[in-house]
């Protein structure tokens, strides 16, 4: 569920775009409304994206507060190929409970318990972190053989120093600096959180589709800029890489298979 401060800054993004939620007493159908009102009007992307990013954190807890994605009002870990610690503490705990489980049992389930969910939560984060890193680490090592190239991208985060974007079929992503957006000189709205021009009030959002160039691969600070292009560039390069064969747009499929 969202924190109330973060629904409240969802609750203000949406009516931007015409939709409603409420603030108080939220359920999880009210969201999934507001996700099939968006599907019928194109910001499917865009809303589910920042509907995400405004949920809690998850953690493991020994209070019993349901799932409110699943609209479920009991929920625990049971067993999965991507579980972990709590798993194996829950299967314990429910063959003890099927055999019999004494007194004592109870007692020192109920004492450690508490402290194995915050552990857990937090050794989980680290693994995350080290996950994420490593991942990154070897996205910069494979572009860096690609500066110059040119992708399809997705924008994923606009902010005011610029906007993320991830190349299409790889799944990478790198920063477009605002300042080299030459066109015009961009104002980040926080509300809509958007990038919008002063003087021609183009805009850039998430899920707007851009063409990219690779323009910088820094391996010390695991850094990848990408340089905004327009259509006609890329397109123009696709006709060249046809003329050899290899077409521009095809590329990020012979690329994954050079990683």
């Amino acid at each position: 569920m969202p924190p109330k401060d973060k629904l409240i800054d969802l609750v203000s993004f949406v009516k931007g775009f015409g939709y409603s939620l409420p603030v108080d007493n939220i359920k999880p159908k009210d969201i999934q409304r507001l996700i099939d009102q968006a599907r019928e009007r194109g910001h499917e992307q865009l809303i589910t994206e920042v509907t995400l990013r405004s949920m809690a954190r998850a953690v493991y807890s020994e209070q019993n507060i349901g799932h409110f994605g699943l609209a479920f009002p009991w929920y625990t870990h049971f067993t999965s190929p991507i579980r972990r610690y709590p798993d194996l503490v829950v299967h314990r705990m429910l063959n003890e409970y099927l055999t019999g489980m004494s007194g004592s049992r109870v007692a020192r389930h109920a004492e450690n318990i508490g402290w194995i969910a915050d552990h857990s939560s937090q050794r989980e984060r680290v693994a995350v972190d080290a996950e994420r890193r490593s991942i990154k680490i070897a996205e910069v090592e494979f572009l860096a053989k690609h500066v110059g190239d040119l992708f399809e991208a997705t924008i994923i985060s606009p902010l005011p120093f610029g906007m993320f974007a991830e190349l299409k079929d790889l799944g990478v992503e790198g920063l477009i600096p605002t300042r080299t957006l030459s066109d015009d000189h961009y104002r980040f709205d926080e509300r809509k959180k958007e990038l919008i021009g002063k003087r021609k009030g183009k805009r850039y959002r998430i899920g707007d589709n851009v063409f990219v160039r690779v323009e910088k691969v820094d391996k010390i600070n695991q850094e990848i800029d990408l340089g905004l292009i327009d259509m006609e560039e890329y397109e123009s390069r696709v006709e060249e890489s046809g003329v050899e064969g290899r077409r521009v747009e095809s590329q990020s499929r012979k690329l994954r298979t050079e990683s």
